[in-house]
């Protein structure tokens, strides 16, 4: 990722221009979207809430536009990455998302859910996954830290 600047181009992290550890807070007890991995077809950009389910604390939380990246194999590397669209103003999902949020000024929805969906971002967090066989999770400190080696 590269940003252009004064005198030339500049390596740019990828959590310079994503908020990766969105902040969302959630009333306990209250009803909210849900969205479960199952809900992702790889292809397609976008999805919605199809129920609801009572918050009681866990789960990854987002808001419309957010983007929800599988972090656990085999989803990851089915490409279950999607752009939240359609729902409340906020919700929350499976525990094996990340979600990625743009940064008002830097990046937009649109920019961000096509880089995560590239290889630049899907094969280093692929190759940081960890844990049992069957279960693995990708590292999130590896793709927040992309791009440092990166050309």
């Amino acid at each position: 990722m590269m940003g252009k600047v004064k005198e030339g181009w500049e390596k740019v992290r990828f959590s310079n221009f994503v908020i990766t550890n969105t902040k969302i807070s959630l009333e306990k007890g209250k009803e909210y979207p849900f969205i479960e991995m199952e809900e992702i077809s790889p292809g397609n950009r976008y999805v919605s809430s199809t129920r609801k389910r009572i918050f009681k604390g866990g789960g990854s939380k987002f808001m419309m536009g957010d983007v929800l990246f599988a972090r656990i194999t085999p989803s990851l590397e089915k490409g279950k990455i999607a752009q939240v669209k359609d729902t409340a103003i906020k919700g929350f999902g499976s525990t094996e998302f990340f979600v990625f949020r743009h940064r008002e000024g830097i990046s937009d929805s649109s920019f961000i859910y096509y880089s995560s969906f590239s290889e630049m971002i899907r094969k280093p967090a692929e190759k940081s996954m960890f844990g049992a066989s069957g279960r693995q999770r990708a590292d999130l400190n590896v793709v927040q830290d992309l791009a440092s080696s990166q050309n």
